[in-house]
C-alpha cells in the first residue's frame, strides 16, 4: 500500500478516536489521538479543528485561540492556492491559454 494512501487511513482512524473521545467528555483521550494525527501530518486540517475543540474541552483556551489563528491561517494559504491554480488554468498570462485564448 502506498505510503501517503497509508497515512490518510492512519489520521482518519486517530480522528475517529478523537471524534469518540469528545463524544464521550473525554477531552485527554480526544488530545492524544489529534496529537498522534498531526504528528503523520502538522497541517490536516481537520485534525487541527479537531484538536482545537478537544484544548477547549480540556480548558486549555488559550491554546485553542492561538491553534485556532494557526488553521484560520493554514485555511488562507489553501484558498490562496486554490485561487492561483483556477487562476492559471483560465489565463494565458499566468499559465496555459485556455481553448477560447487559442483562437
Amino acid at each position: 500500500m502506498d505510503s501517503a494512501v497509508s497515512d490518510l487511513k492512519r489520521i482518519e482512524a486517530l480522528l475517529e478516536q478523537a471524534r469518540a473521545g469528545l463524544s464521550a467528555d473525554d477531552p485527554g483521550a480526544a488530545l492524544a489521538a489529534t496529537e498522534q494525527a498531526l504528528a503523520i501530518d502538522p497541517r490536516h486540517l481537520p485534525a487541527l479543528a479537531l484538536r482545537i475543540r478537544a484544548l477547549e474541552g480540556a480548558g486549555q483556551h488559550e491554546e485553542a485561540h492561538r491553534l485556532s489563528l494557526h488553521l484560520k491561517q493554514l485555511k488562507r494559504e489553501a484558498w490562496q492556492r486554490e485561487v492561483e491554480a483556477e487562476l492559471r488554468g483560465k489565463h494565458d498570462v499566468l499559465g496555459k491559454a485556455t481553448r477560447h485564448e487559442r483562437h
